[in-house]
């Protein structure tokens, strides 16, 4: 119940979107789901991970014709200028191919409060630049070129592992 309550807030987050575009949500199996409607629905038949399920809406995305193709988890819910804000910084920064936005925790419990400052939430920069080493594909934006060619590694069965070997 509570999974689907989750799910149920992060598509109205979705619906909310102040830039409108095609969304696309795959099921890893899951035992409930509620209705849903404006959203493209992939169902996989058996539970396979986070990193088959990503791969999966990342194929669909590139079937149909994405320019940026956005990450967020069933856990999530993004601001209503999320979409807005991967476009307007990949149209910012030309040679970007990938930007991770800032997350924040709905946990205020001290672990929670940790992943938000240090866990990998807000994944790692380079040192001494701007440059991504990694962003958590909970808050993730790919540009076409970069998602066309690459699929995460499906040997993570679990969540967080996946989205930093990416």
């Amino acid at each position: 119940a509570a999974e689907v309550k989750r799910l149920k807030a992060l598509l109205v987050a979705l619906a909310r979107q102040t830039r409108a575009g095609h969304v696309v949500v795959v099921d890893d199996a899951s035992p409930a789901w509620p209705h849903t409607s404006g959203v493209e629905v992939l169902r996989l038949p058996r539970n396979a991970g986070p990193a088959a399920a990503r791969n999966l809406g990342l194929q669909r995305a590139m079937a149909l014709g994405a320019e940026v193709v956005a990450f967020t988890d069933a856990d999530c819910v993004p601001a209503s200028d999320w979409i807005e804000q991967f476009v307007t910084a990949f149209r910012r920064n030309r040679g970007a191919h990938a930007i991770s936005g800032c997350t924040r925790s709905l946990d205020r419990s001290w672990l929670g409060r940790y992943h938000e400052r240090n866990g990998t939430l807000n994944g790692r920069r380079l040192a001494e630049s701007d440059g991504l080493l990694y962003g958590p594909t909970c808050n993730l934006a790919l540009c076409a070129d970069l998602a066309a060619g690459l699929r995460f590694d499906e040997g993570f069965p679990l969540a967080a592992g996946e989205d930093i070997e990416f």
